[in-house]
């Protein structure tokens, strides 16, 4: 484990608070950045030059590609420990061997709570607000919103603005970079389902605990069992193929809240689909394992009639299921009898 390195006095930033424990990277580089009335880009190139002069080229989404050097030029001035900035990250946690970037939501429009911003002293967004598979607040079970509720434009932390009317630059995350409204006050009109918090907690349990317990008796390690659910979101997202698994599997499911939401775009991964968009997906997905191995036969039962391409598809998601979640078990399975 990486220890802090001391910085000299002369060398402390005069403003320099530290990230919340479960703060994304880029929300905490934010907030330090219309701390010193900059905007994110030229707050980064400033402390990139600072950190590593001879680089001047580098990824922008320090939320996946920060610079370690620039991290550690951090750590010093804002004399934050060098694993709390690390864990703001989300490619250099332990999630970094469970997720792969197909999890991770643009950087350019990302989700939040307004709840959670509404009580934020200090409001700032969290790491989770960047995973694809969150949709619902775990603290307020509430669902999270992906764009302004005033204008509809997609929300950013990078690009909150410094003035506010009330002059407190430590506010600023809490409103809308193009036209100010307050992000707090959307009012919750639907709530998730039972079924969707359970799935939101499985998935979460999934990450911390290393492992899932699947039907027919196996636990399969979590970066497998993740492998898994992104070859079955694949399917259900890209192509005609894609098309006909989600109008059997939607023919099967009894939910009037489902009814209200519009159907996912055909040929775009999960973490290029709005919110309501994974909704749908992750609610197939979700009744999907609770099934599996039986997937294909509860999916063909729900079609009107018989259908090749569906039938064909059916055994292609199982036979790819089977190869991830139960090959090599003497390493990354265990069968209880």
């Amino acid at each position: 484990m990486e220890a802090c390195t001391e910085a000299d006095s002369s060398e402390i930033w005069p403003i320099h608070f530290q990230p919340k424990s479960d703060e994304l990277l880029s929300s905490w580089v934010m907030r330090l950045a219309i701390a010193y009335s900059m905007n994110y880009l030229t707050f980064i190139q400033t402390i990139a030059a600072s950190a590593y002069p001879a680089v001047t080229n580098f990824r922008t989404d320090w939320d996946c590609f920060a610079p370690r050097q620039a991290l550690h030029y951090l750590s010093r001035v804002t004399t934050t420990p060098f694993q709390s900035i690390e864990r703001a990250t989300l490619l250099q946690q332990a999630e970094a061997s469970v997720l792969s970037p197909y999890w991770f939501l643009s950087a350019s429009a990302i989700q939040y709570c307004p709840l959670c911003l509404s009580e934020d002293q200090y409001p700032y967004f969290r790491r989770e607000w960047r995973f694809a598979f969150i949709t619902c607040c775990e603290t307020h079970e509430s669902f999270l919103a992906d764009s302004c509720p005033q204008c509809g434009t997609s929300i950013s932390c990078k690009q909150s603005r410094k003035e506010q009317e009330n002059g407190d630059v430590y506010l600023a995350l809490r409103y809308c970079h193009r036209c100010q409204s307050d992000l707090g006050n959307k009012q919750t009109t639907h709530l998730p389902s039972i079924s969707e918090l359970e799935f939101h907690q499985h998935l979460r349990h999934a990450i911390r605990q290393g492992g899932v317990d699947l039907p027919a008796g196996y636990r399969v390690a979590s970066h497998r069992y993740f492998a898994g659910i992104q070859t079955v979101t694949h399917r259900l997202t890209i192509g005609k193929s894609g098309q006909v698994l989600q109008q059997a599997l939607l023919s099967n499911i009894e939910s009037n809240k489902l009814s209200q939401v519009e159907a996912p775009i055909v040929s775009c991964q999960i973490n290029r689909l709005n919110l309501n968009q994974r909704r749908v997906i992750l609610h197939l997905l979700w009744k999907l394992i609770q099934t599996w191995p039986a997937t294909g036969a509860k999916c063909a039962n729900s079609a009107k009639g018989y259908d090749k391409l569906l039938f064909r598809e059916e055994q292609r998601l199982n036979i790819e299921l089977c190869r991830i979640f139960l090959i090599d078990e003497s390493d990354d399975t265990e069968h209880f009898v």
